[in-house]
């Protein structure tokens, strides 16, 4: 039984301006809490396409988790495109939900306004569509989540299952997969009923992968 899970990690500045490749402390734990270990890829160069060293770690993983970030690389889209072909389960969050969008044909704009960056815990609501499985997961039409981002997913061929109340895209789905979902949105830091929902679906579907 594999009980890790990837996830992947994104170049950063630390506070003395060093490069470093990382990803959140509040990422790590929420792994660690529903008893898997996370493995950190961390690619040679965001900039290249040859994934080979992530294949053979993601073949130890239950799932993949895509974080957020600034920029999407080639190596995201060659990442997302693996994980998606071979039915990996993958959670999306900001620039992850961004990438997996992407990936099926989206397209990305940068907002001209900072409506959607805000320091709050909660930043405003969103409308959740009662087909998506992110309706069957919460049994809510709307919740209120934070919102940290300066890009936004303009359409994409996956399924929208919410949007915000300026009608922009806050998360989206595949039904044909084991669990492909992504959110604009920080459950990580939410700390709250509904993250944790969204959270301990994507661990069962884990888990399901963990015990084939």
């Amino acid at each position: 039984m594999n009980n890790f899970i990837g996830v992947l990690s994104r170049p950063m500045k630390n506070d003395s301006q060093r490069s470093v490749t990382a990803t959140y402390n509040t990422i790590k734990d929420i792994v660690y809490k529903n008893n898997f270990i996370p493995i950190l890829i961390m690619p040679e160069s965001f900039e290249t396409k040859d994934i080979e060293g992530a294949k053979e770690i993601l073949k130890l993983c239950s799932g993949i988790i895509f974080t957020g970030g600034t920029d999407i690389y080639p190596y995201d889209l060659e990442l997302i495109k693996y994980v998606y072909e071979n039915n990996i389960p993958a959670l999306g969050i900001c620039l992850g939900m961004q990438i997996m969008s992407v990936f099926k044909n989206g397209i990305m704009r940068d907002f001209n306004n900072k409506n959607h960056l805000s320091k709050e815990r909660y930043a405003h609501k969103i409308r959740i569509d009662k087909d998506s499985i992110l309706y069957k997961i919460l049994l809510k039409d709307e919740i209120k989540v934070n919102s940290r981002h300066v890009s936004y997913i303009e359409e994409t061929d996956l399924y929208v299952s919410s949007l915000s109340d300026d009608g922009f895209i806050e998360s989206v789905e595949d039904k044909n997969k084991k669990c492909f979902i992504g959110m604009q949105f920080h459950i990580e830091d939410m700390d709250d009923e509904n993250a944790k929902k969204i959270i301990t679906y994507f661990m069962e579907r884990c888990s399901e992968n963990e015990n084939k």
